[in-house]
C-alpha cells in the first residue's frame, strides 16, 4: 500500500510512486485507482446482469404472506438497462 511506503519514508508524495511490473509496465498510483474502481463497476454491472437473468423466474402471481410479498415494479428492467 502507498500509505504504508509513505510510513516508511518521510516526505514521499502519493503521486512520487508507481508500481513496475516486469515485462508489462509502470503503473502510477492514479491509474492503480482508475483500474480498482474499473474492477468495481465491473462488479456492479455482472450483478446487475445477473439480477435482469433473475426478474422473468419471479413468480409474481403465487400468493405468499403479507410479510413476503412485494408489488411487482413493471419498470425495473428498464431502470437498470
Amino acid at each position: 500500500k502507498v500509505s504504508a511506503l509513505q510510513r516508511k519514508v518521510s516526505g514521499l508524495a502519493e503521486d512520487m510512486v508507481a508500481l513496475k511490473i516486469p515485462g508489462v509496465g509502470v503503473f502510477s498510483t492514479v491509474t492503480l485507482k482508475i483500474m480498482k474502481r474499473w474492477h468495481r463497476a465491473m462488479k456492479v454491472v455482472k450483478n446487475i446482469e445477473k439480477t435482469l437473468e433473475w426478474i422473468p423466474t419471479i413468480d409474481f402471481t403465487l400468493h405468499l404472506p403479507p410479510h413476503f410479498a412485494i408489488v411487482q415494479n413493471v419498470e425495473l428492467e428498464a431502470n437498470l438497462k
